[in-house]
């Protein structure tokens, strides 16, 4: 598995874009991933190492009267991000 690889946040449908940058002039999507806990998109992430595990934290948008909530995903391996 490759280990050169980069993490955009999308507007659209709260989803993560995880993207191989081995080769910086052909970036290539590895995973689009959405969770309903990202549904209302997020204003913004941080990544961080917890436990020798690769988490993203995202802040996510609040909608409809709910709160502002703080979402975990451990994209440890970024073809099988988990949202615990």
């Amino acid at each position: 598995m490759r280990t050169c690889w980069w993490l955009r946040l999308s507007r659209l449908r709260g989803a993560i874009l995880l993207y191989d940058i081995e080769n910086p002039a052909r970036l290539q999507l590895i995973r689009r991933y959405e969770t309903p806990n990202s549904i209302n998109g997020e204003h913004s992430g941080q990544v961080t190492r917890v436990d020798g595990r690769l988490c993203e934290f995202l802040s996510i948008n609040p909608r409809g009267g709910e709160r502002v909530k703080l979402v975990f995903v451990d994209i440890t391996d970024p073809r099988a991000p988990v949202d615990p």
